[in-house]
């Protein structure tokens, strides 16, 4: 829901518990993803058809961690998206959107907001772009 958020060495059980509820908060929801689009020619991504739902809990988090303002306040509007494709150059992802496209509509419920994180820059072992999951934090 909000990107960038906090490192994770600031994530602890206070803050789990803050998200818990707040998330514990909001209803679930169903969507649908309809149709597939492109930020420049670099990232592909599925859109849902109506975006409200993904744009208030957006907000809702983005409200209530201001130092954490969506993609760093570098955009005017935050567009609800799933990115498919973000690197493997450009025939890549127009294959990705190609075969995306072959399975939309996607009927889906949130029932949760998963927090993730990505490596520090340089962490040996670990391939850049590798993200974790540190907690499932349930809708009500």
């Amino acid at each position: 829901m909000l990107y960038p958020f906090l490192p994770p060495v600031r994530i602890d059980a206070a803050l789990l518990a803050e998200l818990g509820r707040m998330f514990a908060g909001q209803t679930a929801f169903s969507f649908t993803l309809d149709k597939v689009s492109w930020f420049g020619a670099e990232t592909v991504w599925l859109g849902p058809r109506d975006p409200t739902p993904f744009s208030a809990l957006t907000g809702l988090v983005a409200a209530a961690f201001p130092s954490c303002p969506p993609y760093g306040g570098r955009h005017a509007e935050v567009i609800p998206h799933l990115t498919i494709g973000h690197t493997g150059g450009l025939q890549a992802l127009r294959a990705a959107a190609a075969w995306a496209g072959l399975w939309l509509p996607i009927e889906a419920v949130a029932t949760e907001v998963t927090l993730m994180a990505g490596p520090r820059a340089g962490t040996p072992g670990i391939p850049p772009g590798t993200w974790r999951t540190i907690a499932a934090l349930p809708l009500g």
